[in-house]
């Protein structure tokens, strides 16, 4: 859930999970299929879905569904978007079909990850649905038969240490309203719902003059009376509230802003969307005494070495974010353009101190760029600026092939924070360079190391694809106090979209479209490379290699391995997601 949840929040949209509380909580499954399927369903559901409410739902298909240590398990994601015609329902899971081509247009994508998910339920031993109304929106399901983990048979049940816990709480959104409700109830909690400030704060004073019990004020960020923020300084300026625990609910989105005000230390946060477990485990720990430990990354403070105005031709949206937390880090303020003529239309309006061009964008790509920006620059006696290539390529020709365009240098994707500082420090006018910090020593210009093709096993164990953490070292270094966790935001961006790129991929092969296969598998390598998806990135450069070579029929039988290393890389992507949200 946590993967796709900034993308959701970002969009105004409310996503929630429901797990029935009675349900088994443990079973024995492929979990990288499954979250496959979750991931397919959820990012269809969240592109097509312009306003309201995005639900996954966690049940039993039965309450007699369980025989012989089978339980059926239904997984529902439910969406309030446009809905889908009983034609267009029809063909839904067929491979590589679209509904409506004007949804693609707009929305981007096809959905082709459904013929996926038919697949991967089938072949464990499961069905898919998809239940759906114009105007109303639809509901994707799919039942699973897993078997129960021995120790996990029986529902989780309350706990003694909760029994006298009084909850308060301001929430207005339907959804979460009745989740938290729910949960509450089954751990013995009647909360008390306040529709406004006044019933809210009236609800704690009546709780705490009752004795022995334990009152908390559980305030949502979406509260409609009033902002989240007015309702906490009303709680704070009233001592004789004081006693009550606060537990916050925010969105991913907001929750690195919340923890970093040094005036709600004191105050206990979950992120949206709310789950059970971690629920129940913030309300057990709000009241020991000791301060619940809150995750901290290790802030490194880095002193500004360069300044200037970067443009950066960048199209990928994982690359993007990297580049720019680099680029301001060091001190540079940086304009973003998604294609070759964006580049083009900014670099005839403002002066830039340095062109950062990625060679592989749509529209045009930064070589055909380059090519029309040094024939203006010549036509209309500009001084020329500098351009540096991002390739992802690293081939021996990539460097000659990038100063016959007209560029200045090139950096090789994946690249390090010295290694950009390096050729920044080269380029730019020395007045742009603070001089009284120690600078990396300048690169050499060397001619790169060309990555081999090697051949990967057919029967290559799952152990064996790697995916190198040490990688996200420099974005965790980086980040910034005040600011959104840019390692959660940059994984959630790579997992919002990549199953686009690898649906291309097997369209492309099953078209015979080399160019749509390698431009696909392009984009999906440097995106993996710069997250330590080695595996992944490494069969992406075959898949690269054999289509500009025409040889599909070669490609196709990596397919599965495609498949195999990049639900590998999603699963440890969204553990640490899991992780970090909790």
């Amino acid at each position: 859930m946590q993967l796709l949840a900034e993308r959701a929040q970002r969009k105004g949209l409310c996503l929630s999970a429901d797990y029935e509380p009675s349900a088994p909580t443990a079973f024995l499954g492929d979990p990288i299929r499954i979250s496959q399927i979750l991931t397919n369903l959820l990012g269809n559901a969240i592109k097509f879905t312009q306003a309201g409410d995005v639900d996954v739902q966690v049940t039993m298909e039965s309450q007699n569904s369980t025989v012989n240590g089978i339980a059926n398990v239904r997984l529902a994601v439910t969406d309030t978007g446009s809905g889908i015609s009983p034609e267009g329902q029809a063909k839904l899971f067929q491979a590589f079909s679209q509904v409506d081509g004007s949804s693609t247009r707009v929305h981007g994508g096809t959905g082709l990850g459904l013929s996926i998910c038919k697949q991967l339920s089938e072949l464990m031993g499961g069905t898919i649905r998809v239940e759906s109304l114009l105007g109303r929106g639809s509901t994707f399901s799919v039942v699973l038969p897993l078997p129960l983990q021995v120790e996990a048979t029986a529902a989780v049940q309350t706990t003694s240490s909760l029994a006298d816990l009084r909850v308060c709480a301001a929430i207005s959104h339907p959804t979460t309203r009745r989740l938290v409700t729910r949960y509450l109830s089954h751990w013995g909690i009647v909360p008390r719902m306040a529709a406004t400030e006044a019933e809210f704060l009236e609800s704690i004073m009546t709780e705490l003059a009752t004795d022995e019990r334990r009152v908390i004020a559980l305030v949502d960020e979406t509260f409609a009376d009033t902002t989240d923020t007015q309702l906490l300084q009303a709680l704070a300026s009233d001592s004789t509230l004081e006693p009550a625990r606060i537990l916050r609910l925010v969105s991913l989105i907001r929750r690195a802003d919340v923890e970093h005000d040094p005036s709600l230390s004191h105050i206990h946060v979950m992120t949206k969307p709310l789950r059970y477990k971690a629920f129940r485990d913030a309300l057990l720990n709000m009241f020991k005494n000791k301060q619940s430990e809150t995750q901290q990354m290790n802030l490194v403070q880095r002193t500004p070495t360069l300044s200037g105005h970067i443009l950066l031709g960048e199209d990928n949206p994982v690359n993007q974010e990297i580049a720019l937390l680099m680029l301001e880090t060091l001190g540079c303020s940086v304009t973003v353009a998604q294609n070759g003529r964006e580049v083009i239309a900014h670099a005839q309006t403002t002066p830039y101190d340095i062109i950062l061009m990625d060679c592989q964008m749509p529209e045009m790509d930064g070589f055909e760029a380059t090519r029309f920006i040094r024939e203006w620059e010549q036509s209309n006696c500009r001084t020329a600026v500098p351009i540096i290539a991002l390739t992802a390529h690293a081939t021996p020709g990539d460097r000659e092939q990038c100063l016959a365009s007209g560029m200045n240098d090139y950096i090789s994707k994946p690249f390090s924070m010295e290694r950009l500082q390096a050729v920044l420090t080269l380029w730019l006018s020395p007045n742009r360079v603070v001089q009284n910090v120690e600078q990396p020593a300048p690169h050499q210009r060397s001619a790169p190391i060309s990555v081999p093709i090697v051949p990967v096993s057919e029967s290559e164990p799952q152990a064996s694809l790697v995916v190198d953490q040490s990688a996200w070292k420099l974005i965790t270094s980086l980040q910034r106090p005040g600011r959104e966790d840019t390692l959660a935001k940059i994984l959630s961006l790579y997992l919002a979209d990549s199953q686009d790129l690898v649906d291309k991929v097997h369209q492309g092969i099953a078209a015979g479209q080399a160019q749509t296969v390698n431009q696909a598998a392009h984009s999906l390598k440097s995106r993996s490379s710069m997250l330590g998806a080695v595996s992944l990135s490494q069969l992406c450069r075959q898949f690269e290699e054999l289509s500009r070579q025409g040889r599909l029929s070669e490609a196709q039988p990596l397919l599965a391995q495609l498949d195999s290393a990049f639900a590998h890389a999603c699963h440890v992507f969204h553990a640490e997601l899991e992780k970090r949200a909790a």
